[in-house]
């Protein structure tokens, strides 16, 4: 071959070369606007859980040429699939996607009467096309632009769970922040915020506001918050030639759930009484989890309120305790990251510590009258969060994770509440009740 027709081949090859590598390129196109959206539905398969969230966030992660899409999603059970962009929205729908879609209407305005007298002689009362407002319309058809995803949903509730690690994932470039970065926080509030208040009810409201805190040095999470739910949808293939592409997300609780159980001895000997009421708090919940590899982060923590029913010393339910019982239980179940023992069992304050209200109501032998006292008291669970293993270690030592998606905490006291006690002491400022920790039982104390 001569040397002419080599430099030919050699320039052909260049000509060639770029069209080559573009074909090899995913979505080149960088425009807002993709001309080729692609048509995605999500769905969520709750597998029976029923204490669900009213919505999600979804994150929409396209792993080739890397693209970012957020997306709150109606998760309230009996509402349609609808949902609405909060990150990345396309500038303009494509027409297919308000083939169903909801907005709130706009507002009415009622045309004066004939002969009445206004100041804006310009006002059009005339029929307008209603036409969608994208920050607000709900849609259920979305627009994606094509390629391989990773779609992750995770609750959204302003008012418990603070979601925005997930935004600063989304607006990240690049891998500088990865999934595994992404953790949830509770949000916390001082005793006296009023959206913390409004989530107790009215008796529990009045009870709580004149209970003296003994370990006032952790925040408040909300009581009776929605289990934190999370999924994660792998290598999803978004293609715009299809009609639709469905994607489906199986949520599963991020949360413990703990049974909690508080066993109290009683002497009736010389006075019956009853156990009315038995409010808990229990100290220690740790206020971060990483969602991908369910790491605890235990160097903040957080404690929560949360009311219990009555059961017999054999843990049956009962409508309510009995006078001559000489043993009653408090139950209440909480879901929450998990709760972490205090480092030292001799500490009063701090994680790991349960505070505990008692409404009790006597019976005078003398005459039949009732004296009642409100108990307030607390104990350090070290012991007996070690015996409920809540949480393992790592193989590297230096993370905790939930051991288990369901837990109990049992705490026995052994010291016996005295009907006597409550009866010479009926008014609520009386004395405190201490628990402690000793060898493998709780043991408590009464201070004077």
């Amino acid at each position: 071959m001569n040397r002419n027709a080599l430099l030919t081949r050699l320039l052909m090859l260049l000509v060639l070369l770029p069209s080559v590598v573009a074909c090899t390129e995913v979505d080149l196109c960088e425009e807002a606007e993709h001309p080729h959206r692609a048509h995605t539905m999500f769905h969520f398969d709750w597998q029976g859980y029923t204490d669900r969230p009213d919505s999600m966030l979804i994150a929409s992660i396209r792993v080739l040429n890397l693209w970012k899409c957020g997306i709150i999603f109606s998760t309230k059970a009996g509402d349609p699939n609808y949902g609405r962009y909060v990150y990345n929205p396309p500038e303009i729908q494509p027409e297919w996607a308000y083939d169903e879609y909801w907005n709130p209407p706009p507002p009415v305005v009622t045309p004066p009467k004939p002969g009445e007298f206004i100041f804006d002689t310009e006002t059009d009362y005339s029929p307008k096309p209603f036409v969608p407002d994208p920050e607000i319309t709900q849609f259920e058809h979305f627009a994606l632009r094509d390629g391989t995803y990773k779609f992750l949903a995770v609750n959204k509730d302003a008012t418990e769970v603070d979601v925005s690690a997930v935004y600063n994932f989304l607006r990240a470039t690049g891998d500088t922040l990865q999934m595994t970065d992404v953790r949830l926080r509770y949000l916390t509030y001082e005793r006296e915020d009023t959206a913390f208040l409004a989530n107790l009810d009215s008796a529990v409201h009045e009870r709580i506001m004149s209970w003296a805190d003994y370990n006032p040095v952790l925040p408040y999470i909300k009581s009776n918050i929605t289990p934190l739910y999370y999924d994660v949808v792998d290598h999803v293939n978004i293609y715009k030639e299809k009609t639709t592409n469905d994607v489906t997300f199986r949520p599963r609780p991020v949360t413990q759930n703990i049974d909690v159980y508080v066993d109290f001895e009683k002497d009736i000997s010389e006075v019956p009484f009853t156990v009315d009421t038995v409010l808990a708090e229990v100290a220690g919940i740790p206020l971060r989890i990483s969602l991908v590899d369910g790491y605890i982060d235990m160097s903040s923590t957080a404690k929560m309120i949360f009311t219990t029913e009555l059961m017999s010393g054999g843990h049956t339910p009962i409508a309510a305790d009995s006078p001559a019982s000489t043993q009653v239980s408090a139950h209440g179940r909480i879901s929450v990251t998990t709760v972490i023992a205090n480092q030292n069992e001799s500490n009063i304050t701090g994680p790991g510590i349960m505070q505990l209200l008692l409404h009790c109501t006597a019976i005078n032998p003398a005459d039949g009258s009732l004296k009642t006292k409100w108990i307030p008291g607390r104990v350090n669970m070290s012991k007996t969060l070690e015996r409920s293993k809540l949480i393992e270690l790592t193989d590297d030592g230096q993370h905790a994770r939930q051991s288990a998606p369901n837990g109990v905490i049992n705490l026995k006291i052994e010291t016996k509440l005295k009907g006597k006690d409550i009866l010479d002491n009926s008014d609520e400022s009386g004395g405190v009740i201490t628990w402690t920790e000793a060898a493998d039982i709780d043991i408590p104390e009464w201070l004077e």
